[in-house]
């Protein structure tokens, strides 16, 4: 895993296959794709490897740093870094810097992915029908239907539920035909057995939730913060790790994507920060997978 001032200098002199900016569910599944298919893949992320050894896991940052001394030399934003959290405040449209502004999202290996509560449900077909579904909806842009419906994203929601080895029961409202390839779950805890129980002889139709877990014994579920049991199939754990060790791709961590160069028909540079030295990366192909706040911000600042 190259961290140092060589390691940087030799990922920017090659030319990749594929730089994959983001390692979470997007990123780390298309990078891991690319890299079994003997493509040279580099990821960039910009925030720390979940494996580390000072990475906090277990616990929000809020708890870890509500339990230390009070002290200047406390930083919230090592917390945040540590637990695979983003730590940078972020700006109002005036450019004037917000307080207590810091996005609950991930920034490390597995993105947010590494923080979820590991549910992987599918959208039900109406939803690829938004405007249908409200035909009142007056002076409204909403599309009548997506570009692509149901039907089209099946098989890959198979393949995705097989990967991250998604454990639940079917939705028995969304029709006979619906019958994911899901592993068992658990048994229920008495508590929770009762309740399913009870809403079954209520009239409700309960189900298991399609968890990407291995519910490995005293799993916590692990919401909002990263898993210390290897149970939390995410993004990390399920491809980015597979990409480097059995692939052969290459992730440069504490790495800052700060802007992509680019001519009149593609991206010629990915310009990035680490280790306080600017270099820039070069590939076929870049993936921005920076997620729904940092990849638009790339763009706005890119050529």
């Amino acid at each position: 895993m190259p961290t140092n001032v060589d390691a940087l200098a030799e990922a920017s002199r090659r030319r990749w296959d594929a730089i994959i900016v983001g390692t979470g569910m997007g990123g780390a599944t298309l990078g891991y794709a690319l890299a079994k298919a003997r493509k040279s893949v580099l990821f960039c992320e910009k925030g720390r490897s979940s494996r580390s050894t000072s990475s906090l896991k277990g616990c929000y940052a809020e708890e870890h740093l509500a339990a230390l001394p009070k002290s200047p030399d406390v930083s919230p934003s090592a917390a945040f870094r540590n637990a695979g959290r983003e730590w940078t405040e972020i700006d109002d449209r005036t450019g004037r810097r917000v307080k207590s502004s810091v996005p609950f999202i991930g920034a490390g290996t597995g993105g947010s992915s590494a923080l979820y509560g590991m549910t992987l449900e599918r959208l039900f077909p109406e939803d690829f029908a938004p405007g249908n579904c409200f035909p009142d909806a007056g002076g409204s842009t909403l599309p009548a239907r997506w570009p692509i419906d149901y039907a089209e994203l099946a098989p890959y929601y198979e393949q995705a539920e097989r990967l991250f080895r998604v454990r639940g029961s079917p939705d028995v409202l969304r029709g006979g035909d619906f019958r994911p390839p899901y592993l068992d779950p658990p048994p229920l805890s008495p508590g929770a057995s009762e309740l399913f129980h009870f809403l079954g002889k209520s009239g409700c139709h309960p189900y298991r939730l399609p968890m990407a877990c291995e519910y490995v014994q005293d799993c916590n579920g692990c919401q909002g913060y990263l898993c210390p049991r290897e149970c939390k199939n995410d993004g990390a754990r399920i491809c980015l790790e597979p990409a480097l060790k059995e692939h052969g791709a290459s992730l440069l961590e504490d790495c800052a994507v700060l802007r992509l160069e680019a001519g009149a028909r593609e991206v010629t540079g990915v310009v990035c920060r680490s280790q306080e030295q600017t270099f820039t990366l070069r590939g076929s192909v870049v993936v921005l997978a920076a997620g729904a706040l940092f990849t638009p911000e790339i763009l706005l600042r890119s050529s």
